[in-house]
């Protein structure tokens, strides 16, 4: 997948920047004969399409995003994750014995009947938000395989789609950052990803991006600037540590752009941000 997708950004180095730009050859990976080894069966990429592709009900209705390409499909193999089987166990359910490995699309359609929780997600108008002064800085791993990077790719093109006919241009108070190779929240192979914000953990760091304590690369100190000074953050920029462990040093660091605007390589030592460049897609 990387094979495919990785090259787009100017530079081969196992990180994917753009998976939503990578025209992906699924079909690539189908066994060449009996013998082969390395490859998928015709039944395993039905299976490998479906979990990189938006989940659609029976009639092709668009039902959830579906992951990222780039993301790694084996950290859902290995267990079910409690927090899609409790919420009908427990909430949708009420039932102790609710077995999700019965799980069909009538489960969803009855959850969306009954809404416990009188949940709402198809407000997007955040104009009451932006006419307070509010301001966001959101992020969204591009390899996040618990909750699909697509999502918040959606949500930010509905809220867009809803407030740009009222004439209110999102850069003014919501800025969309994409961490290329980043999973859950935290933690890539490769690719830098910290940048000291919500749910971001660093082994040897108590605060802050240590040797960085600015909001070039902070994203909290970021948003602390954008309030306080009215400056708004063109650009993060994302270190990866040795070993994710800020006394090992700076493996390297990039700058993370605005939705949707990617970083692209220009020249020299790809490992140094200064040599990598927001842009926009045309």
């Amino acid at each position: 997948m990387k094979k495919q997708c990785d090259p787009q950004d100017g530079l081969i180095d196992n990180i994917v920047s753009d998976p939503y730009g990578c025209n992906f050859d699924f079909e690539a990976l189908l066994c060449k004969g009996t013998g082969s080894t390395n490859c998928l069966t015709p039944a395993q990429l039905e299976t490998l399409y479906k979990f990189y592709n938006d989940w659609v009900d029976t009639n092709q209705n668009f039902v959830f995003p579906g992951v990222a390409l780039g993301t790694d499909a084996g950290f859902l193999m290995g267990q079910v994750s409690t927090l899609g089987y409790h919420l009908f166990r427990y909430f949708v359910y009420n039932d102790t014995k609710y077995d999700y490995t019965k799980f069909t699309y009538k489960d969803l359609q009855y959850a969306d009947a009954i809404n416990p929780g009188s949940a709402s997600a198809d407000n997007f108008d955040l104009s009451p938000f932006f006419k307070r002064g509010g301001k966001i800085i959101k992020y969204h791993g591009a390899a996040d395989a618990l909750i699909p990077t697509g999502s918040s790719v959606l949500f930010y093109k509905k809220v867009l789609q809803t407030l740009r006919p009222k004439g209110i241009d999102l850069d003014d108070f919501y800025r969309f950052f994409l961490i290329p190779d980043m999973n859950h929240c935290a933690g890539s192979i490769t690719g830098p990803w910290y940048i000291a914000a919500g749910s971001q953990a660093l082994t040897g760091a108590t605060h802050s991006v240590p040797g960085y304590e600015d909001a070039e690369h902070d994203a909290i100190l970021a948003m602390m600037r954008w309030v306080e000074s009215n400056k708004a953050p063109d650009q993060l920029i994302a270190t990866k540590f040795v070993n994710d462990t800020a006394t090992l040093g700076v493996q390297s660091q990039r700058p993370l752009c605005p939705y949707p605007k990617q970083a692209k390589y220009q020249s020299g030592d790809p490992n140094l941000s200064k040599n990598w460049e927001c842009k926009s897609l045309y």
